[in-house]
């Protein structure tokens, strides 16, 4: 008896012990197994963009198209999941049945409404003068109701005090709105504040330089009326040039407004990097702090 029970409880360890491994498994996969992307992205007249992603290939592969429409596909194990233009013609094939159902009743309704109409053709002429005799009281009616409506006037003080609530709706409304900017200008000026911010633009950066392509390559051109704007352009241009460096050939025009674009890029991206980054804002207390000053929480 002894000797089953033992056989029975290292049953269930073994079962156990698998489950605890395909778990970390599992995590391992989504924490580290990265998701690779490769994108086009073309602008001549008209935005063009394709982006292909796989993950545990084949496990899961993806691809997204922009060329006028948007058109998703997902395979798992190389059989289609879902595709957006499959999606689209079965609800366009269900309006379609939905208007021939709807036209076969609207007949229905018509042959209806002409078999009534003969029906009532039939009547004789006492039962039309009892309608119009209806029809005639139903008029003195409504005229009668109208004429009273129209007799109806708003009375000047009540008029006044629509117009006094109003004024003092707007006052309160103004005076709510100046004390909001007040308290956010103080929460954007304080301590926590100005930590939080340098932490999430850290983060930022950082996210930035591990998910960057691992290739880039193309070309940019562009240009505004005002050769200011396309100076400012250049500026922000140079701000991101560590992160592609020359991969991406920029042509300003400082002459003509024009845009040109066609771009490839080719990387990968990992989970781990993204929960790092999240779990190191979520036990931050200055952020936390921020986003409590923010929802007014005290």
């Amino acid at each position: 008896m002894i000797h089953i029970l033992l056989v029975i409880l290292k049953i269930i360890g073994f079962i156990l012990l698998g489950l605890l491994g395909i778990l970390i498994l599992l995590s391992g996969c989504v924490l580290f197994a990265p998701i690779r992307y490769k994108g086009e992205f073309s602008y001549q007249q008209a935005p063009k963009a394709t982006l292909k992603i796989r993950w545990l290939f084949p496990l899961l592969f993806g691809t997204v198209k922009y060329d006028n429409n948007t058109r998703i596909m997902l395979r798992i194990w190389g059989i289609p999941f879902y595709d957006s233009a499959r999606r689209n013609r079965k609800v366009a094939d269900d309006d379609k049945g939905q208007e021939k159902t709807k036209g076969k009743k609207r007949e229905k309704t018509q042959r209806e409404k002409k078999a009534v109409k003969t029906k009532s053709a039939i009547k004789d002429d006492t039962a039309e003068n009892v309608v119009k005799d209806d029809i005639a009281e139903k008029t003195e009616k409504e005229e009668k109701t109208k004429r009273t409506k129209s007799k109806e006037k708003i009375s000047i003080r009540d008029f006044l005090k629509n117009i006094l609530y109003t004024i003092k709706g707007i006052y309160d409304k103004l005076k709510q709105g100046k004390e909001n900017i007040s308290y956010y200008i103080e929460v954007w000026k304080s301590d926590e504040m100005s930590s939080a911010r340098t932490l999430i633009w850290s983060q930022l950066l950082y996210l930035l330089k591990v998910l960057k392509p691992e290739k880039m390559k193309g070309c940019l051109e562009f240009g505004f009326e005002d050769p200011s704007l396309t100076g400012y352009g250049m500026a922000v241009y140079g701000v991101f040039f560590s992160l592609w460096g020359n991969t991406i050939d920029v042509i300003p025009d400082f002459e003509n407004a024009c845009f040109q674009a066609n771009v490839r890029i080719k990387g990968k991206i990992r989970t781990i990097y993204l929960i790092k980054v999240l779990l190191k804002l979520y036990f931050s207390q200055d952020v936390r702090k921020t986003i409590s000053c923010i929802k007014k929480e005290k």
